[in-house]
């Protein structure tokens, strides 16, 4: 029968490795179900641009609006409004 400081040790190692293995399981986890996600975004995004291309929505060749300047945009927030 092995003495009690050997099967303490053994037992703390089967533990440590346990708990590591769990860690690996649920990064695991998280890795599918965000790589899930995502591919489905972009598949719904890429769906949703080819729909909006062919109904004449969206034609692809539009420039995006500018985004305002940053003072004009971020001024409600430093300054109380103007009258």
């Amino acid at each position: 029968m092995p003495d009690t400081p050997q099967l303490a040790g053994t037992a703390m190692i089967l533990g440590i490795l346990i708990w590591l293995g769990g860690i690996a399981l649920m990064m695991l986890l998280a890795y599918v179900i965000i790589r899930a996600a995502v591919r489905a975004a972009l598949a719904d995004h890429y769906l949703r641009v080819q729909h909006y291309q062919a109904s004449g929505v969206w034609n692809g060749r539009r420039v995006p609006r500018r985004m305002p300047a940053t003072r004009d945009r971020d001024s409600f927030i430093t300054e109380a409004p103007r009258p």
